[in-house]
């Protein structure tokens, strides 16, 4: 017997959890990728203004901070002191943030070389 659920698909045999936690882990699997995106799109622009001025802080749009995923990025990126909010949606790069930063592009450029 094989039926369809919200996009799930649960046959007899394989019974409903196998499927489903399938299904969640590609969803998790591409959660956690945006996240890493927007962690990388944020540590970019970031890097600029601390290259123009390491005191400059960055103001985040308000669309930006509606989204739970970008709070998270800026929350993870806080917590590791990579970041540092002067209030909330206001961040900087911090010195160890922008040295972790320039250690990663670089390793990317030999690795992509």
């Amino acid at each position: 017997m094989h039926c369809r659920n919200r996009g799930f698909a649960f046959s007899g045999t394989e019974g409903p959890f196998l499927d489903l936690w399938s299904a969640l882990s590609i969803r998790i699997g591409g959660v956690l990728q945006m996240k890493n995106e927007i962690c990388d799109d944020l540590l970019m622009g970031l890097a600029e203004r601390y290259e123009q001025d390491p005191g400059q802080f960055m103001q985040l749009s308000q669309q930006s901070l509606a989204s739970v995923l970008v709070r998270e990025a800026v929350a993870h990126l806080r917590n590791e002191g990579i970041v540092e909010e002067e209030i909330r949606g206001v961040i900087r790069l911090t010195a160890r943030g922008y040295m972790a930063f320039k250690k990663n592009a670089a390793a990317s450029l030999v690795y992509t070389n």
